[in-house]
Formats: C-alpha cells, structure tokens, sequence
C-alpha cells in the first residue's frame, strides 16, 4: 500500500474502466423503457386507476382527439 505508482491520465482512464465493465458485467443488463404501451395494459392502469373503459369507448375517443387536433392544425394553416 505504500507503493506509489506513476500513470498518465488516459492509462487511468482506461484502468478504472476496465474495472467499471467488470462490475457492471456481472450484472444483468436492464431493458430500456418503452415509450408506447399496448391497448390491453392501457386499459388496465386506467381501470386501476379509477377510469374504466373498454376498447371500444378508447378507439372511439382516440378518434374524436384525432380529428379534433387534425381541425386544430387545418386551421393554424
């Protein structure tokens, strides 16, 4: 422990990462997040959430917001 060592900064870069992946390795790697989610889970928070709804009544309002933001945006034109 009373060895004093001598490296250049990119030596220690490089060291300190080679031990980082060797940790992280080890490690099962987490699955990036999606973004979108499918008709059955969406159902699903909202009636765990105090919201239910069927598949039905969600494409019906998916349609009205569609064609409400299609007339928002004609009109901006």
């Amino acid at each position: 422990m009373n060895q004093i060592i001598v490296t250049t900064p990119e030596e220690l870069r490089l060291i300190v990462k080679e031990a980082v992946i060797g940790l992280t390795s080890q490690r099962e790697e987490p699955k990036p997040e999606s973004n979108s989610v499918n008709l059955e889970t969406a159902l699903q928070v909202l009636s765990e959430n105090g919201y239910p709804t069927s598949k039905g009544k969600s494409k019906q309002l998916t349609t009205k917001l569609l064609f409400f933001t299609h007339n928002i945006l004609l009109s901006k034109v």
